[in-house]
């Protein structure tokens, strides 16, 4: 076969193949800029260039890379979500920036994050004001969430009776109502 019909061969089975891969594993690999999806990203782009053009290693081991790959990448998506005491190494964990109206410099310094990309992230949320701010969280995906204070929140849960252990995810609406989803829901 000429290289040239080789590369376009390579290439398109390339583009099915990551097509097929993101269809496989969900939308959550384009969304969720977590750790190892961020790395399975990267790693499957990579060996998808060089299926489309290195012609030299054999087309099978391109296809048992791509499968591989897959496989880690769905079996840690699946432990993230089926076994809660996995997700947060896989994952990773949110980080408190500024917790109870203070901005925790330890926090800053060891995840990477100066004041500078604090207070512009703030500013993305329309917060020019850092005093303003009761809470600010570094989320798993890079982005900036800010809240009600941890009183608050933890009044919240007991007037509905409920652990934050027991929580899978909780947020607070635009117009300040506080949603939980229990890992176990109450069916009744």
């Amino acid at each position: 076969m000429p290289v040239s019909l080789e590369i376009i061969f390579r290439t398109l089975t390339a583009f099915i193949i990551l097509w097929v891969f993101l269809h496989i594993l969900g939308k959550q690999t384009i969304f969720q800029k977590t750790y190892h999806l961020f790395i399975a990203t990267i790693t499957m782009g990579t060996i998808a260039g060089n299926l489309a053009f290195n012609i030299n290693i054999k087309f099978r081991y391109f296809i048992l890379s791509f499968v591989i790959m897959g496989a880690v990448i769905f079996t840690l998506n699946t432990l993230t979500v089926k076994k809660h005491r996995y997700k947060e190494w896989i994952a990773g964990k949110p980080i408190f920036l500024i917790q109870e109206g203070k901005i925790l410099e330890a926090s800053l310094k060891k995840f990477g994050y100066s004041l500078d990309m604090l207070t512009q992230a703030l500013r993305g949320k329309d917060i020019f004001n850092i005093e303003e701010v009761e809470c600010a969280i570094l989320e798993v995906s890079g982005s900036l969430s800010h809240d009600y204070d941890k009183d608050w929140f933890l009044a919240e849960l007991k007037k509905r009776n409920v652990q934050v252990s027991e929580i899978s995810y909780a947020v607070v609406g635009s117009k300040g109502n506080l949603y939980i989803d229990l890992f176990r829901d109450n069916s009744s």
